[in-house]
């Protein structure tokens, strides 16, 4: 099996994890188009080999299970136990199952030396409580996540989820801006559209964090917004081949599908409850070019491989990262003449979320009447967490920047941000800008300010203390900016001089630069 770099890494990753901590149950967390079943067969035959038992591969979606088990090694006995698929064969080295057709069936399945889950954020209750019986059988069984989405539909860790925990962190990350820039993946080309999605009257449902779902369609299925939405849809798309056009519901995916009709375009429907026959048939025809417009709300969300989409329209309002990345990702693959995919969001989403490269999850949110504390470090006494000096021993707190994200005001759909093992990441620089502060001593420096594509804020700055009062700090700093001249040359007599070199062009400007965790200083640059 060849694998491409980045997958390979990523098993060698996983594989070094679970050697080292035998009680791990790690997660790899890989893009959508990354090639997950690839990654997972890799992963299910290396650990065949070493542990002489069967491994399970298990997911939630019929498409899933046939993807995985069709990128399986020949020389590997592999076997399906699927419902959707018609088959229920646990005789392979590898079982590739729906959770859903294999849930009642756990006592059936022979010793397994592991358990890869593919997506496993989209049923964690059920994914623990079937472990939990598998168990009872193979005690010592490894547990394996692989997904693009390693948190919850509210957003938190699933390695720190309160309830039904089953992993125990990321072991492997593959970064979608590397793999935008090698070629691997489609970028994604932003469109504001002129029409807009008005939910601000929509409540939250508390159990999924997300707009509550009938009154999020009531809000957004109305015959006049949806002949406008069809229209404008029909402009955009106008020179694109295969679009799919997400929705806030069953009802408003049917009224969407008529309304684009009426303007004689091509559309298929695919519902939940559309009959496996016929639900492929639809599929096939989108992916052949039969069929440009493909309406759907939740099913094409995930296990949708269509590499020839070109174009996504977002009519599905939505407050969970989990949704907003996965309906992105189905866009991101490559095909042959695909530049791009052309994203029309009609909602607030890509103005409510960062860039989809920067949307990670969070630990989960503090339960109301909770008081957030730490522990002193000097004398163990358990404070206030906003404190910053201990009111027993008087120890002052090291102050760390919280690290901001994304401007929320850009809409940006990638960012091209590279994150690095330690936290650390690396912004594209598109402008340098320079001015002239006086520090806490009274002397004049040089702040280089680095923006990033499409943000209003700096992403990273750097301090010339070209003048400062110590001589030590001033050497240092006037070191750093004679290796950011453009040419050699004497150093600059006053802050002025340095001002004017820069502004003029004289500084080299990087085409990436390096933020460390918690910081906003430069701290690397690539050129």
């Amino acid at each position: 099996m060849k694998l491409r770099p980045y997958q390979d890494h990523a098993v060698t990753l996983l594989l070094e994890h679970l050697d080292a901590y035998p009680d791990a149950t790690p997660i790899g967390w890989l893009p959508t188009g990354a090639g997950k079943s690839v990654v997972a067969a890799a992963l299910a035959s290396e650990l065949v080999a070493a542990h002489k038992k069967a491994v399970l591969v298990v997911t939630h979606r019929r498409e899933l299970v046939q993807q995985n088990s069709d990128k399986l090694p020949r020389h590997i006995h592999g076997s399906i136990f699927s419902a959707g698929l018609g088959k229920k064969d646990l005789s392979g080295q590898v079982i590739f199952a729906g959770i859903q057709s294999l849930a009642k069936h756990a006592h059936k399945l022979p010793r397994l030396g592991a358990i890869i889950i593919d997506e496993p954020q989209w049923a964690t209750a059920g994914y623990f409580e079937f472990i939990e019986k598998v168990r009872e059988f193979s005690p010592r069984v490894r547990v394996i996540g692989l997904t693009a989405t390693p948190f919850t539909g509210n957003g938190t860790w699933l390695h720190m989820q309160e309830k039904h925990r089953l992993f125990s962190g990321i072991a492997a990350e593959v970064s979608l801006a590397e793999l935008l820039r090698d070629g691997y993946l489609s970028p994604l080309t932003p469109y504001r559209t002129g029409t807009q999605l008005n939910v601000s009257g929509v409540d939250v449902d508390r159990r999924t964090g997300d707009y509550a779902q009938a009154a999020m369609q009531a809000a957004i299925d109305i015959d006049d917004t949806n002949a406008r939405v069809a229209a404008e849809i029909v402009s955009i798309f106008a020179d694109r081949n295969s679009v799919l056009v997400f929705c806030g519901g069953v009802e408003h995916t049917k009224h969407m599908a008529e309304a684009l009709r009426q303007h004689g375009e091509a559309v298929a429907v695919v519902l939940g409850n559309t009959p496996m026959k016929e639900r492929d048939k639809l599929i096939a025809d989108f992916r052949a070019g039969r069929v440009k417009y493909l309406c759907s709300c939740e099913v094409v969300l995930v296990g949708f491989d269509a590499t020839n989409t070109d174009g996504i329209a977002c009519l599905r309002p939505t407050m969970s990262p989990l949704i907003w990345v996965q309906l992105l990702g189905r866009g991101m693959r490559i095909h042959p003449g695909k530049e791009d995919c052309l994203v029309a969001d009609f909602t607030r989403n890509s103005e409510d979320f960062p860039p989809v490269d920067e949307i990670e999850g969070h630990p989960p949110k503090e339960k109301s009447g909770d008081t957030p504390t730490k522990m002193c470090d000097e004398c163990f006494s358990l404070i206030l967490a906003g404190l910053r000096i201990c009111p027993v021993c008087g120890h002052e707190f090291e102050f760390v920047a919280r690290e901001r994200q994304y401007d929320p005001e850009t809409g940006l759909l990638i960012s091209g941000v590279i994150k690095e093992a330690d936290g650390s990441k690396w912004y594209p620089v598109e402008r340098v800008e320079y001015d002239s502060r006086v520090t806490r001593n009274g002397a004049e420096a040089i702040v280089a300010s680095y923006f990033s594509p499409g943000r209003k804020t700096r992403v990273a700055e750097d301090w010339y203390n070209l003048f400062h009062h110590t001589p030590s700090v001033a050497n240092r700093d006037l070191m750093k900016w004679m290796k950011r001249q453009l040419a050699a040359g004497p150093a600059p007599m006053s802050a002025r001089e340095a001002l004017a070199r820069a502004e003029l062009g004289g500084m080299k400007e990087p085409k990436m630069v390096k933020v460390k965790p918690g910081s906003t200083f430069a701290a690397g640059y690539r050129t």
